[in-house]
């Protein structure tokens, strides 16, 4: 059990390490948290396909990862449980459709389209896991914004 959860963190750190590597490689190194956030909210902008790419696969890296850890057959188990299997779907195809307009279409709009896309799929699909979160969040759109989501 450690070697697993030390692998799961090897392979989180390696994986961030590569995302850095990729979206600082044109700028020096040394940056600051907030010139951070300011370059990444750039790459998302001036070139989404880059942006989406890394994305799409940080997602299936963390999909694999929380598969490595409590198994492939649970895992597969728990993404297709009743309660998740609407949000198992829209989150897979929103990353299989971000991965298609970022390397065949090309076309920087619509692969902005779809990382947004596949940002709400993976927030939806996150809150699958925690009991009663959706129905809080829903509750909290319906409070601010006066319409059920």
């Amino acid at each position: 059990m450690a070697l697993r959860i030390f692998c799961f963190v090897l392979l989180h750190i390696v994986a961030g390490i590569v995302i850095v590597m990729q979206t600082m490689e044109p700028l020096k190194r040394g940056f600051t948290d907030l010139s951070y956030a300011w370059l990444l909210s750039m790459l998302v902008f001036f070139n989404p396909i880059k942006f989406g790419i890394t994305f799409s696969f940080g997602n299936l890296l963390s999909l694999g990862s929380t598969a490595f850890l409590i198994g492939p057959k649970r895992q597969i188990s728990m993404m297709l449980d009743p309660v998740r299997i609407y949000a198992t779907a829209i989150y897979i195809a929103s990353i299989i459709v971000s991965l298609f307009c970022a390397l065949y279409v090309h076309n920087k709009l619509l692969t902005l389209l779809a990382i947004l896309l596949e940002f709400g799929a993976l927030i939806s699909y996150s809150l699958s896991y925690i009991p009663f979160a959706r129905a809080m969040v829903s509750k909290v759109m319906v409070g601010c914004f006066d319409t059920e989501f």
